[in-house]
């Protein structure tokens, strides 16, 4: 029905034991993608450039930007937008 993906560099940031069992028992499968392999570097760079623009630079992570970008890359892969 879905494709459900997570970041490999998300699940790092993930030092609870609780949420680290959590993720791992949800009801369906979560395919983790190494972030940085995955996107397309003109995303990140898009993501990079709009933040900058709205002063979201310095209150988003590497890893929130590198997020957007790849939901960026998945929706033009699936000719979403």
């Amino acid at each position: 029905m879905y494709q459900v993906y997570t970041l490999s560099e998300v699940v790092a940031e993930i030092k609870d034991e609780r949420a680290r069992q959590f993720l791992s028992s949800l009801p369906y499968s979560m395919e983790i993608v190494s972030g940085m392999s995955f996107v397309d570097k003109k995303d990140l760079e898009r993501v990079e450039a709009f933040a900058k623009e709205t002063g979201d630079n310095k209150t988003l992570s590497d890893v929130d930007k590198l997020v957007i970008a790849v939901g960026l890359t998945l929706s033009r892969e699936k000719e979403e937008f």
